[in-house]
């Protein structure tokens, strides 16, 4: 018998193809659990230019048993060539092939022979999403999550500021969705566009999840490699790993998952119930294990101000966690979604000014809540220590580096004010 032809790693896929004998057998969901390799094997054979199926079944690739059953079953409906014997050699072997591919990682690199890129983040969108890495975007239901996500996704899709920048070329996106359905993310997609006067239609996609993103990730990186996706956007992520989230395992085959994408992912989650309410201080996290947290690139918390208003809903963005680089400054976001008229809805997003922050003291750094205080005039810094509620030291400390960035001015008794403030009554005759 002809020796049968090395497996070859495609995407997930484990395959062997030997034309001679019009033969494909496939392993694809190979996972190790307690050192144990488990894979669902299919073997098909040729029927003119496509293949059919001849038998598939889930094998613990270290047991002899189970493959030889399986290779035995193979035989009797392929008879007669293979023989039984031959079938079974055929398996172990490609079981002991699978296994090395598997286990083997890539081959190393020498560092130092390339030019370092000029920063050491490299950004998707800024200052959201990295290339190549995870952000998770979290907060309660019905803060505007998806909304959010949404517009980071078209801003990466057709390079125009929907939310962040984008840094270099755009890239096609595909939107993994666990919580809708085509035709909302589709009415989204339009109000987005709408609320900029975007003729265009960037190129985002939609595929619809049932199942855990671990039992559909063969699909998904067909996706990602047949339409050349740069950027995965999840939602919700309670749905796409399923099981219990407080535990490590799910979140840790989650995160695996992405890695085999290849591409950057963003998350949209959920937070626990005890951080729900109104903004409070503090650092917020996302639902369930640390795992999230500890793996995710970045993390941005968005709490809602208050319900929805009349079709407006003002929310704050925090940069919870940053890998390798300052967290991004804290944001008021107002959403305006406009559906008065009706074959042509739109969402729209303004920047709050820090005066603009009301209900959200307690969420806010201590540069915006002594912003907000100064509007009503000139403080001490003792005056607004006690006002704020923030320790004497932190209050100096802040006070002095926003007047090292020109936003608030010294005055005289020992008085601090807002820069713009001050200038504008200073250019008062009179004053």
């Amino acid at each position: 018998m002809i020796e049968p032809p090395e497996v070859q790693q495609v995407g997930l896929i484990y395959r062997v193809i030997w034309e001679d004998l019009g033969l494909k057998i496939e392993a694809a969901r190979v996972k190790e659990t307690h050192d144990v390799i488990h894979a669902e094997v299919t073997v098909g054979r040729r029927a003119g230019t496509g293949w059919v199926l001849v038998d598939e079944d889930r094998l613990n690739l270290w047991a002899s048993r189970s493959i030889n059953s399986f290779a035995d079953g193979c035989a009797e409906i392929m008879t007669p060539l293979p023989t039984k014997e031959e079938w079974r050699k055929i398996l172990r072997l490609f079981a002991r092939q699978v296994r090395q591919l598997f286990r083997t990682p890539e081959a190393s690199a020498a560092l130092g022979q390339e030019t370092p890129r000029a920063s050491r983040v490299e950004w998707l969108v800024d200052p959201f999403v990295e290339v190549g890495g995870p952000t998770c975007l979290f907060g309660p239901g019905g803060s505007g999550k998806s909304t959010l996500a949404s517009a980071i996704a078209l801003t990466a899709a057709s390079g125009i500021s929907f939310m962040g920048e984008l840094v270099g070329p755009g890239c096609p996106v595909l939107y993994l969705d666990w919580e809708d359905r085509y035709s909302s993310q589709n009415w989204l997609y339009h109000a987005l566009l709408n609320g900029k006067d975007v003729p265009i239609h960037p190129p985002v996609r939609h595929l619809r999840v049932r199942t855990r993103l671990v039992n559909a990730l063969e699909h998904v990186v067909q996706e990602v490699a047949d339409h050349q996706i740069g950027l995965v956007l999840i939602d919700s992520m309670m749905l796409a790993r399923g099981m219990d989230a407080t535990e490590s395992g799910p979140t840790i085959q989650f995160f695996e998952a992405l890695e085999v994408l290849d591409c950057a992912t963003l998350i949209v989650d959920h937070m626990s119930k005890a951080q729900m309410g109104p903004p409070s201080t503090g650092r917020q996290h996302p639902y369930g294990s640390i795992v999230t947290e500890n793996t995710a690139r970045h993390t941005w918390s968005v709490q809602a101000q208050d319900a929805m208003d009349a079709g407006r809903l003002r929310v704050l963005l925090t940069h919870e966690k940053a890998n390798k680089s300052a967290a991004g400054e804290q944001r008021g976001v107002e959403i305006v979604y406009d559906t008065a008229t009706e074959d042509r809805p739109s969402v729209t997003f303004r920047t709050l000014a820090s005066t603009e922050m009301g209900g959200f003291e307690a969420a806010l750094d201590p540069a915006k809540r002594i912003t907000m205080h100064l509007a009503d005039g000139p403080s001490t810094t003792e005056e607004i220590a006690e006002a704020l509620q923030l320790p004497a030291a932190a209050a100096k400390a802040t006070l002095t580096q926003m007047v090292a960035q020109r936003s608030l001015v010294k005055l005289s008794g020992g008085r601090f004010g807002l820069a713009a403030r001050e200038e504008a009554h200073a250019a008062v005759p009179g004053r």
